[in-house]
């Protein structure tokens, strides 16, 4: 086409070779075609190409918003555990100091209620002792109950030796391993 183009509006006219108006405007109609078909290619090619950056761009500054995102959870998840290990390491042993004779009754209650004979021993530790002393007098059951005082003993423990068997209760030592765990797991 270029060729043709050369041929027809060469400098010196080829006899018999004259153009006239529309054989010029379909050259130039020709020339314009190609030249838009050049400039949308290069225009296609270059959105082609920003589009691509875009995306790229795009695609980092996602996964950057996840990687944020997956440390503030992070970060909040820790700031959670550590405010309720807290809280649980204040409330625990006060719990259990308030409700630790409830408990240790109500066990005897239960144990009580069974078809023991003889004498049930309650050995606590002499402090505790004197908290569950008017607790086990409301209990009610043919079964005697005798409470004895020991000095070596601390906190909310309790042996209970009936004939045949004894249980060990230790809300003290339960409450300090709840404790010991929430340590843990406040850690990781």
């Amino acid at each position: 086409m270029e060729q043709t183009l050369r041929d027809s509006l060469s400098v010196f006219p080829v006899p018999g070779r004259e153009l006239g108006s529309a054989e010029v405007e379909a050259i130039e109609d020709a020339m314009r075609a190609e030249a838009y078909q050049e400039g949308y290619a290069a225009g296609r090619q270059e959105a082609e190409e920003a589009i691509s950056a875009k995306e790229s761009q795009i695609e980092k500054t996602c996964t950057q918003m996840i990687e944020q995102i997956d440390t503030v959870s992070s970060a909040i998840e820790r700031s959670h555990r550590h405010a309720i290990t807290e809280i649980l390491k204040a409330v625990l042993p006060a719990l259990a100091r308030s409700r630790a004779a409830d408990e240790i009754v109500n066990i005897i209650e239960q144990t009580a209620k069974g078809q023991l004979v003889g004498t049930t021993k309650i050995k606590s530790g002499i402090e505790f002792a004197e908290e569950l002393a008017p607790r086990l007098e409301n209990i009610d059951t043919t079964q005697n109950l005798a409470l004895v005082r020991e000095e070596e003993r601390e906190g909310f423990s309790v042996d209970l030796i009936w004939e045949g068997g004894q249980a060990e209760i230790d809300l003290q030592d339960t409450v300090d391993q709840c404790l010991a765990a929430l340590q843990v797991s406040d850690e990781i």
